[in-house]
């Protein structure tokens, strides 16, 4: 069986109880997970009314429980089996310049191997145990009594907000891996880029595409951030609270936010960058070798100058046109330039809300 058709084929299981429980007992998939995150989170808000009449809750805890929370249990379902259908794709568009050869399977073999270690799934759960004991420890003279006096309800937010640091914590770790072995798998083969490709990245689209996903969850973020922060206060009427928290919160933002697009994509990146350098060197020693022959021809027939001349000028239109057009990312520029749009419109609102306040 030829590496083509054993990519084709590539599957992989992490090792994730969770996962194996959700997806594999009960057979959940993306809209059982959302319909299950939002009836946890009608069932706590509930509670809360029913048992504490006098109680408040902040715009903040809506937009946790019922955006931020979900977007990243959605993330963790639908990331599963990222890297399989990322090399599924792969024979099918042709990206390589040489064909699959059998040794390439054990590439996958080691991918497999690595992606079913027990160990990124306990590092999983020891990083969501200290997420929750840091965030208690930091937060709690600030929790409100519901929180601090009732134990069944304390156990299950516990539990839940467990569970969601888990995911999240393997959700990086996987993509962290994956980053990995993609380094390994563009840095060991050499690509076919399309100059023309439709999808105006050099046939490379379907790569950015998923992993330019992690980078609108860190805006979907971003946004939540500026709302809590700064476009809720300035509504209702309150100071706009500029902690050291919160300072760090969109020191993080703003450095995530280019990490998460430029670290999945930058083995990608790297290899186009020298496949364009390579075809430009191409076309480089041969316009210095027609520049050669034309000036070892001047003596001769007008010809031949004039054969030479024109070969010459075609050359440079080639140079020019593959120095400009030539991608070098798997995203268009205009996948790009929206992108980078979404990510400022956080940064943009929160400053606003600044300029407003101070106006006011």
């Amino acid at each position: 069986m030829s590496s083509s058709s054993n990519l084709n084929k590539f599957q992989v299981n992490w090792f994730d109880p969770l996962g194996w429980l959700l997806f594999r007992k009960l057979r959940f998939n993306v809209v059982r997970i959302v319909i299950l995150q939002l009836a946890l989170a009608t069932f706590e808000i509930l509670v809360l009314y029913s048992r504490y009449s006098n109680y408040t809750l902040q715009l903040s805890h809506y937009i946790y429980v019922y955006v931020i929370v979900p977007i990243f249990w959605i993330y963790y379902t639908t990331t599963q089996d990222r890297i399989p259908r990322l090399f599924r794709k792969m024979p099918e568009k042709q990206i390589f310049e040489v064909e699959l050869i059998d040794d390439y399977w054990e590439y996958t073999k080691d991918v497999k191997k690595s992606f079913n270690s027990r160990y990124w799934s306990i590092l999983a759960s020891i990083s969501g145990i200290v997420i929750i004991f840091i965030n208690v420890s930091i937060t709690w003279e600030q929790l409100q009594e519901p929180y601090r006096s009732s134990l069944e309800h304390a156990t299950f937010v516990v539990i839940w907000f467990f569970l969601t640091c888990y995911i999240l914590s393997l959700t990086v770790i996987r993509e962290i891996v994956n980053i990995f072995w993609l380094y390994r798998l563009f840095h060991e083969i050499p690509i076919r880029v399309q100059l023309m490709h439709p999808d105006r990245a050099g046939g490379f689209r379907f790569i950015g595409q998923y992993f330019s996903v992690l980078t609108y969850l860190v805006i979907a973020i971003g946004y939540g951030l500026s709302i809590d922060f700064f476009i809720m206060p300035l509504i209702n009427g309150e100071p706009i609270y500029l902690g050291p928290e919160v300072i760090f919160a969109w020191m993080l933002y703003l450095i995530l936010v280019p990490t998460s697009f430029i670290t999945p994509l930058w083995s990608i990146h790297q290899a186009m960058k020298q496949k364009k350098a390579t075809v430009l060197k191409i076309i480089s020693d041969q316009f210095n070798h027609g520049v050669n022959e034309t000036l070892s021809s001047l003596n001769g027939d007008e010809g031949t100058i004039s054969k030479n001349l024109e070969k010459t000028k075609e050359l440079q239109k080639i140079y020019s046109l593959i120095e400009d057009q030539y991608p070098t990312w798997p995203l268009s520029l205009h996948q790009r330039r929206n992108l980078s749009i979404s990510a400022l419109i956080p940064i943009i609102t929160s400053i606003g809300s600044l300029v407003i306040e101070y106006l006011l």
